[in-house]
């Protein structure tokens, strides 16, 4: 005897004693079970072993008394937990919930066993050819709502090739989501994960085209969506790949920057994530492209902060160093009024800050200065407004800067350096401190 003859006939006593209702009743029973099967939520992560192993008791017990489809449904998904799944002291409650899948007319049930399926689904693995034997057997038992998905998704019953095929499906669609219309949501977990991979790898090499690449990006860091981190590296990698040595057009590049920092953080501050998993020079390349976004949008603000025609010779400088290759990383510290032109200018673009803007906060006179700070070939320069002199720290000065924080004082800076050393330089209008950064940095011309 099976879990559902038992569950069955636990309802037995349930129903009227006339034949004739009882069949009509029944069979109305069975139409609400597949159409809304009743199925529990999904416990928590934190309560799926205690889950599967109070079920496991059951079995052992052999104790039915009070155990529901819900309670069933439950431990199905727990058996199959991705931390769960290969623990060999759960290896009974697997094989138990196998079996009640290949024998269960319980639509609250199957509907359990085929998310399973779905989300545990691994190309060629023992337990997703089970599975997919398991819910091809007992199809027509689903509830209406799974047997639609499968209808949407028949990739999902093939065990040995069914992730590719959807990744290939959602490759020649014309958005990736595309395979996926009619579903309420797209399904989380294994088979749409891997068919995600094998959607990148098809694509991979026509990621220099705008159109093609723009339906990655859609589909890993969705414009004001919900990112999706399984294979977010290998999206970025491809996303990347074409400009390690070229760059693409200024506003696909504003694109990249602003939809990739949203979804999987600034990888100049994010220790872990897509961003760590990714290709070093896949983020090489990503950050080379905000440095020389900080610095442009550095030099736009404080040009509208500041008028003197001073500044207007600093930008060229700064400007030449970046393409030259010199400037590695930089972030910015703003007066309060370059950060009013700052948020003015993110207003009209519609868009974040492509980076984050730290506070220059100093009082009194120093009120108005903000700040570049720079890694320029391994040395920490600093650059201020109006009559900040150029700082260059030496490589083992236990004060220097430390890159994106939030919060700057440029008193601070100034004064953690000698005034009559050989660290600072003011800016003469004969062009001196240009050389003079030249060979403290080691950017010979």
């Amino acid at each position: 005897m099976n879990l559902s003859d038992i569950l069955r006939g636990s309802a037995t006593a349930l129903s009227p004693a006339r034949p004739a209702d009882t069949r009509k009743l029944e069979a109305a029973i069975k139409r609400v079970d597949q159409t809304f099967p009743d199925i529990a939520p999904t416990p928590s992560e934190q309560d799926r072993e205690s889950v599967a192993r109070a079920f496991q008791r059951r079995i052992d017990a052999w104790h039915w008394e009070g155990c529901t489809v819900e309670n069933a449904a439950s431990a199905a998904r727990a058996a199959f937990d991705i931390k769960l799944r290969d623990l060999e002291n759960l290896a009974k409650l697997r094989s138990f919930m196998l079996a009640e899948a290949k024998a269960s007319d319980r639509g609250g049930v199957l509907k359990a066993m085929l998310d399973v399926h779905i989300d545990s689904y691994e190309q060629g693995a023992e337990r997703t050819r089970m599975l997919a034997a398991a819910m091809k057997a007992r199809r027509a038992h689903l509830p209406v709502r799974s047997q639609e998905m499968l209808a949407i998704l028949p990739e999902a019953l093939d065990a040995v090739k069914g992730g590719t095929a959807l990744g290939r499906r959602m490759a020649t669609a014309a958005d990736a989501a595309a395979p996926f219309a009619g579903l309420p949501i797209v399904p989380a977990g294994g088979l749409v994960d891997m068919a995600s991979a094998g959607f990148v790898a098809t694509l991979a090499p026509r990621m220099a085209e705008e159109p093609v690449a723009r339906r990655v990006l859609d589909w890993f860091a969705p414009d004001g969506g919900r990112a999706r981190a399984v294979g977010a590296e290998e999206a970025i990698n491809a996303l990347l790949s074409p400009w390690r040595g070229g760059e693409p057009s200024a506003t696909w590049k504003r694109t990249l920057l602003e939809r990739l920092v949203a979804a999987f953080g600034d990888p100049r501050i994010t220790g872990g994530g897509a961003w760590s998993a990714a290709m070093d020079k896949t983020r090489e390349t990503f950050i080379r492209w905000q440095t020389g976004a900080t610095l442009e949008a550095f030099l736009d603000i404080v040009t509208q902060a500041e008028k003197k025609h001073m500044w207007a010779d600093r930008m060229p400088f700064w400007r030449d160093l970046f393409h030259e290759g010199h400037i590695q990383d930089a972030c910015v510290a703003l007066s309060p009024d370059a950060h009013a032109i700052a948020r003015n200018v993110e207003a009209r673009a519609g868009k974040a800050s492509l980076g984050r803007y730290g506070r220059q906060n100093a009082t009194g006179e120093d009120k108005i200065k903000s700040l570049l700070i720079m890694n320029i070939n391994g040395k920490t320069v600093v650059e201020g407004s109006y009559n900040f002199q150029v700082h260059v720290f030496p490589d083992n000065h236990p004060k220097k800067p430390t890159f994106h924080r939030n919060i700057y004082d440029c008193r601070d800076i100034r004064d953690v350096l000698p005034a009559r050393g050989n660290d600072k330089k003011m800016h003469d209008g004969g062009g001196k401190w240009k050389n003079w950064v030249r060979e403290k940095t080691g950017c010979p011309r």
